[in-house]
């Protein structure tokens, strides 16, 4: 034990001499905003953390000015890298709950190929994504189900890993006519989607085919047509999509918001 606490002792005094010395590129202002925006580490524990490795005695009213300022600094490239999303042909979105002053707000994502925006907002409604495109209309948008979500963009690209979590739901609650044919041609439509890059047109409308064909089958073996099925008929037609949308619009109609997480 004691050993252990010279090691803590030396890991800090290393840490006071590198991390905190003027001039460092990697000074108190770049660990706190990593901690709090990266980290999720609140104020209280940051003062904790800096008094810890740091030796440095913070109250949380400076580290909320030291974040304020970092905030005006970064606003202008931040605001860069959604015009670089703005100009995408294909934008894909998400939106999770977040925690801000204790009260239930929701963190939006906005990405394309080569760059993602966050946005955090008070409310999960259209005004969000409506507001960050200010006026602009993409050629396609890939999300969930979301009512929010749609119709911001010529064609909807309903993510396939949504309706593989809905259809194992199914799955799990007793579902063995419908949802097991369904999770099964969604998969395929990603290992398709994952091939994307290397496939002639040929071959993708040869797979569009084939995948409109099974989702026939398994929406005969469930008549009526469960609610899910004419969502997933509207996805696939999109994820099939025809080789003339542009390179960008086809990388991001994978089926995968996975792309907003760059």
């Amino acid at each position: 034990m004691l050993q252990g606490a010279r090691d803590g002792e030396r890991a800090r005094r290393h840490a006071r001499g590198h991390a905190v010395r003027p001039g460092s590129t990697l000074g108190i202002a770049s660990i706190v905003t990593y901690l709090h925006g990266c980290q999720m580490v609140g104020y209280k524990r940051l003062t904790e953390v800096c008094q810890g490795l740091f030796g440095l005695t913070i109250s949380q009213g400076v580290i909320a000015n030291v974040l304020a300022r970092v905030g005006k600094t970064i606003a202008e490239p931040a605001e860069r890298i959604a015009e670089e999303v703005r100009a995408s042909e294909a934008i894909a979105s998400d939106e999770t709950s977040a925690r801000v002053k204790g009260k239930t707000w929701w963190q939006w994502t906005f990405g394309c190929a080569t760059a993602a925006a966050f946005v955090i907002a008070a409310t999960r409604g259209k005004c969000v994504p409506t507001a960050f495109l200010a006026g602009v209309k993409p050629k396609l948008w890939l999300s969930d189900r979301l009512p929010a979500q749609c119709k911001h963009a010529e064609e909807h690209q309903f993510c396939l890993a949504h309706l593989i979590r809905d259809a194992q739901y199914a799955i799990d609650h007793g579902d063995t006519i419908f949802a097991p044919g369904f999770k099964a041609l969604l998969k395929d439509a990603c290992a398709v989607g994952r091939r994307w890059p290397n496939l002639a047109d040929a071959t993708i409308a040869a797979h569009r085919r084939r995948l409109e064909r099974e989702l026939e089958r398994c929406s005969r073996a469930s008549r009526p047509m469960p609610r899910a099925a004419s969502f997933a008929t509207r996805g696939l037609s999109t994820a099939a999509t025809s080789s003339s949308c542009s390179s960008s619009a086809a990388t991001l109609s994978r089926p995968t918001t996975r792309a907003s997480e760059r």
